[in-house]
């Protein structure tokens, strides 16, 4: 229990640390800096949250409508040859041009085919290039540098995206404060030349007042991504799931609060390497999503099921009357999930789900204990063929049509 509650105490302490982040970069947003100094300043909270795998370097673009390019406005640890090549990119262009283009997060675990913008003695490195989206529109783009071969990482880039959101909120308030102050310098300078009615200064006076307003969204905007930042830390960024200390926290609780018997299903997903191999990631993410919604929409409302990762998910049934309950409960679900899926592009896949079954308190006195049987019963129906059923202890049942 050691070990858990360690785990558990990393994991809030990860979430606090993102909405302290966040919250920063929105209180950076009130200050009386130039937008470039607001963005460095930006990029200095980033590079500094600790979980992040980041190398110390970054960047943020802005978007020039005029000549429709990205015009790098803010930077830290940059070299010189980069200042030089990368003052201007143009939509398409590299990593940072495709994210504007397409208005989607870039990722690249090394200098490949698309980093078209090199330079002698660039060392090796990855990225995550981020778009910056203000009511549907990209205005500008987040880049930051990862080491070398670093994986793709969900979590990772939901919280990116989040800051994302932060910056895109602080821009639109530093460029409407600097149209503010344009108007008040043009209407200084029509003052100096004409004797405005004292109506005509009141109007332009309450147009003028607009600012206080847009902080006191901000603070409405901080709260709302501090709810997202508690959320994302208990639940899967794809499926929206609870992720696997959120499972066992719930768990846990249902354990002290009913003596049961109580089970937990732990489901590995047959065939899904083959779609994601044969269609592509994006194919396999919708996948996952429609296993999470079927696996939901195949429990009662006192159940509750959750992803692991990867091709992994667990169920909770809440006192269930036997064994064989739970074992149909498990054998409704493999056939829900063996009929076709019907994905984007066309694609039509089919998979099937290999369960363990373990009852608790019957197969242990904790959560890890309950999770460790089903998961080695899950194991016995692959080893037997897969596409199937087996309770803790006892021979494997094979899935309904077999």
């Amino acid at each position: 229990m050691m070990d858990v509650t360690c785990i558990k105490n990393q994991h809030v302490a990860k979430a606090l640390e993102n909405a302290t982040i966040l919250n920063r970069l929105l209180r950076i947003a009130i200050q009386n800096d130039d937008l470039e100094t607001i963005l460095e300043g930006a990029l200095d909270e980033l590079l500094s949250v600790s979980w992040l795998s980041l190398l110390p370097k970054g960047g943020i673009f802005l978007v020039d409508e005029t000549q429709r390019n990205l015009r790098l406005t803010a930077s830290r640890n940059l070299s010189p040859a980069l200042h030089t090549l990368c003052a201007r990119v143009p939509f398409g262009h590299c990593l940072c041009g495709r994210a504007a283009l397409r208005a989607r997060t870039q990722h690249a675990s090394c200098v490949d085919h698309r980093h078209e913008t090199v330079f002698e003695g660039m060392e090796p490195h990855g990225h995550y290039n981020l778009p910056i989206i203000a009511a549907g529109k990209v205005i500008g783009v987040l880049v930051v540098y990862l080491p070398d071969g670093h994986d793709r990482d969900d979590q990772e880039i939901e919280f990116l995206e989040s800051v994302c959101d932060a910056l895109a909120l602080l821009i639109k308030l530093k460029q409407r404060e600097a149209a503010l102050q344009a108007s008040r310098d043009a209407l200084q300078e029509h003052l100096n030349n004409i004797n405005l009615e004292k109506t005509y200064l009141e109007q332009h006076a309450e147009e003028l007042v607009v600012t206080a307003e847009e902080q006191a969204a901000l603070r409405e905007k901080a709260e709302a991504l501090e709810a997202k930042a508690r959320h994302l830390a208990l639940h899967d960024p794809l499926t929206d799931l609870p992720n696997r200390r959120y499972f066992q926290e719930l768990c846990i609780k249902n354990f002290e609060k009913d003596p049961g018997p109580h089970a937990i299903l732990f489901i590995d997903i047959d065939g899904f390497k083959g779609v994601n191999d044969s269609h592509g990631h994006d194919a396999g993410d919708e996948l996952l999503c429609r296993i999470a919604q079927r696996l939901s929409r195949s429990l009662c409302h006192s159940d509750f099921a959750a992803r692991f990762g990867g091709d992994e998910f667990a169920v909770f049934l809440h006192a269930i009357p036997s064994a064989e309950t739970a074992e149909r409960v498990a054998t409704r679900i493999v056939e829900a999930l063996k009929r076709p899926f019907g994905l984007e592009r066309d694609i039509r896949c089919q998979i099937g789900a290999s369960i363990g079954v373990a009852l608790w308190p019957d197969h242990g006195q904790d959560f890890d204990s309950v999770i460790k049987a089903a998961d080695k019963a899950m194991y016995h129906v692959k080893e037997r063929g897969k596409n199937g059923v087996q309770l803790a202890g006892v021979p494997v049942l094979a899935a309904a049509g077999e």
